[in-house]
């Protein structure tokens, strides 16, 4: 589960995400938004993105904010990413 809020939220939820991990820290995670609708989100060397849409990603200590641009936003922990 991964922490996350629609639009307009002022209180974060959970959404059921899958983790696919790969080689130099990157990854792509299956994420099911509190709508019900699926997505990936890719952490890729150097950049993120998304099967929908675009995305803005910032590391905030040891976790990704990623801030969709219909206004949803996902806490990603660096572990989900990374292992450990």
């Amino acid at each position: 589960l991964l922490r996350c809020k629609a639009a307009g939220d002022t209180e974060y939820g959970n959404c059921p995400a899958g983790i696919a991990r790969m080689d130099n820290r990157q990854a792509s995670i299956t994420v099911q938004s509190q709508l019900g609708k699926q997505f990936t989100l890719n952490f890729m060397t150097g950049y993120v993105n998304a099967t929908v849409g675009e995305v803005d990603a910032r590391l905030d200590g040891d976790a990704w904010i990623v801030t969709r641009d219909n206004g949803e936003v996902y806490q990603v922990p660096l572990a989900a990413i990374e292992g450990g």
